[in-house]
């Protein structure tokens, strides 16, 4: 898709920037929308001499084929694979209500939704970078776990210990865990006991007691 390749970071800060210009524009589009006109009362005219459904026309194209060229990408992709998803019923909404004002605007002017168009369109860009945004909280989370594993263990071999890389274990390995030292794998515990530090997994402040069979 249009993010194929991207870290969450840039998926995220792509998200923002799409949000901020569909954000942006739909405020002027809004006021000088027959809501703005008839509901918040604004009366300022549109710049330029220009009707305000064509002022809107163009504010709105920055939203269409930028902010929300994504979701009709998106679209196309899923109608193509024969399927249907949440990318396809926004470009439905967003392009159905863009096309039919621009029609109209074309053909002299009347009642338009560009406000509408481009309002869901800022909408559904903020929910997506708030998504992108947890997820990557979530994976730098998991990161962090990983890099708390220790880069070598001790592993039981023809009856003595021996130090490889973690990489290297194998279901079935038998681990030397020494006093203090940090646990490579999950694992059961063979023989002996002890307190172990669950706190970066579990959360939970204080070590947990570990005896055979746990």
């Amino acid at each position: 898709g249009h993010h194929a390749g991207m870290s969450m970071d840039d998926m995220a800060r792509d998200m923002r920037n799409r949000f901020l210009v569909a954000a942006l524009l739909s405020i002027p589009i809004l006021l000088w929308s027959p809501i703005g006109r008839e509901v918040i009362g604004f009366e300022a005219a549109a710049p330029f001499g220009l009707r305000d459904d064509v002022f809107s026309l163009l504010l709105s194209l920055p939203v269409i084929f930028y902010s929300a060229w994504i979701f009709f990408d998106g679209a196309y992709r899923a109608l193509r694979a024969r399927t249907l998803d949440m990318m396809v019923l926004v470009a439905v909404a967003v392009g159905a209500g863009w096309l039919y004002s621009l029609v109209i605007t074309l053909t002299g002017g009347g009642e338009v939704f560009y406000e509408a168009a481009t309002v869901l369109t800022a909408f559904v860009l903020l929910g997506h970078w708030f998504e992108m945004r947890a997820r990557g909280g979530a994976n730098d989370a998991i990161r962090a776990l990983l890099e708390l594993a220790p880069p070598r263990a001790v592993v039981i071999r023809g009856g003595q210990p021996v130090e490889v890389p973690t990489a290297e274990v194998v279901t079935g390995d038998l681990l030397l865990i020494r006093p203090g030292s940090k646990i490579p794998v999950d694992g059961v515990v063979e023989d002996g006991e002890s307190e172990v530090d669950e706190s970066m997994v579990t959360g939970e402040s204080l070590p947990v007691h570990k005896a055979t069979g746990s």
